[in-house]
């Protein structure tokens, strides 16, 4: 008998397995096969976005020590001693102590004037001109005293002027200067 005049009888039955066999390589990839890869696939994206994200998150840390050596390098910086500000309810202390503070200096004050009152969230802004004569001398010692002494007190704006009339070394003098008080909100209330 020759090979080509054999016929295998089982023939339909080995088609039907190998069917078989095809049909389930396929549900064994699409059960288990695809759903491993795809699930792999979709680890190693979720890899790269933690990668992403530590990276963002070195570099925020990165950022926040800088921004944080930078404010306490601020705060360093920051006056200790700040300015304690007195309720508008002791400006007549502090004109006596303004022009206290003129007459050790030489000036010889003729003239007070207080002006507008500027309120603020956090102050309030009391406008204040004193007038009067001395000479370049002492009015320079009185606004260097002024700086030093009332931290509270700001220099808006001085005039000085002299006459011909008048002896070489006297000078009168306009000092227009601004208090700044503890605000309404935030002030002591005036004793009773």
């Amino acid at each position: 008998m020759s090979l080509a005049s054999f016929r295998w009888p089982f023939w339909e039955l080995d088609l039907a397995a190998a069917g078989l066999a095809i049909v389930l390589t396929g549900l064994a990839y699409v059960a288990g096969v695809h759903p491993l890869v795809r699930h792999r696939q979709e680890a190693a994206a979720i890899r790269d976005r933690l990668t992403e994200a530590e990276q963002t998150a070195r570099q925020l840390d990165i950022s926040k020590r800088r921004v944080e050596r930078t404010l306490e390098k601020q705060r360093r910086a920051l006056p200790t001693d700040a300015v304690k500000l007195r309720a508008a309810a002791h400006l007549n202390q502090q004109l006596n102590a303004l022009i206290g503070l003129a007459r050790d200096r030489g000036l010889d004050i003729d003239e007070v004037h207080v002006g507008d009152s500027i309120e603020d969230e956090h102050y309030r802004k009391i406008m204040v001109v004193l007038r009067g004569t001395g000479t370049y001398q002492t009015w320079t010692e009185f606004l260097r005293s002024l700086h030093e002494q009332f931290r509270d007190v700001a220099v808006k704006g001085f005039e000085l002027a002299a006459s011909v009339r008048w002896p070489a070394s006297e000078v009168t003098g306009s000092v227009d200067l601004v208090w700044y008080a503890s605000s309404m909100q935030t002030g002591t209330p005036p004793a009773q």
